[in-house]
């Protein structure tokens, strides 16, 4: 379902109880989703173009968002971890040191004298999320062939960075209709690209 356009989709059936079994058997049990996709239509070539931005963002407020721990109540779980392991107060402020050298100062027992770099994690993790889209399509047609061509770009930058979604994609229904008892009918889908980001 990813790699489909919304704007390709032309109807959407729901089937379910005996309808979907009687085509579908066993597999449609619990029901069948029938998504049409649009083709050609006869008359002059219609060429659309979409396009759309926008942001998004927490959707809470800032007082029930996830809260980070301080530098302070990292250091403190980091050292209390180590010991915990059996390792001694100076080995484990020595193991800190090693890992994030000059960022707290220590005291003779390992207590915290001074913080010097505080890092709010949350802020460093998230932003503000931008929303974009493409959509390029043309159809037409005679009484002998219809056609329905789409591509599409549609890139989504969630809040939480390294969480989104890039969809480049194409489209073809070609419908041809040699006789009035013959038709050849395509419906080809190219997800080119689709990444998450």
């Amino acid at each position: 379902m990813a790699a489909l356009n919304p704007n390709d989709i032309e109807s959407v059936t729901v089937l379910k109880d005996a309808a979907a079994t009687s085509i579908y058997g066993s597999r449609g049990a619990n029901g069948v989703i029938l998504i049409t996709t649009k083709s050609g239509r006869t008359g002059k070539p219609k060429i659309d173009l979409r396009t759309q931005f926008g942001f998004n963002n927490w959707a809470v407020s800032e007082k029930k968002r996830l809260k980070g721990l301080t530098s302070e109540q990292y250091t403190q779980m980091f050292l209390e971890g180590w010991l915990n392991r059996g390792e001694t107060i100076d080995k484990a402020v020595s193991r800190f040191e090693g890992y994030y050298p000059g960022a707290v100062d220590f005291g003779a027992n390992g207590e915290i004298q001074k913080i010097n770099v505080e890092t709010n994690w949350i802020d460093e993790i998230t932003r503000t999320g931008q929303t974009q889209s493409y959509d390029l399509s043309a159809s037409g047609g005679n009484d002998f062939v219809n056609y329905y061509i789409s591509g599409s770009y549609f890139s989504q930058g969630a809040p939480v960075i390294y969480s989104g979604l890039d969809r480049l994609s194409s489209r073809v229904n070609i419908t041809v209709t040699p006789t009035s008892k013959l038709k050849f009918t395509n419906n080809l889908l190219h997800p080119a690209w689709i990444s998450l980001v």
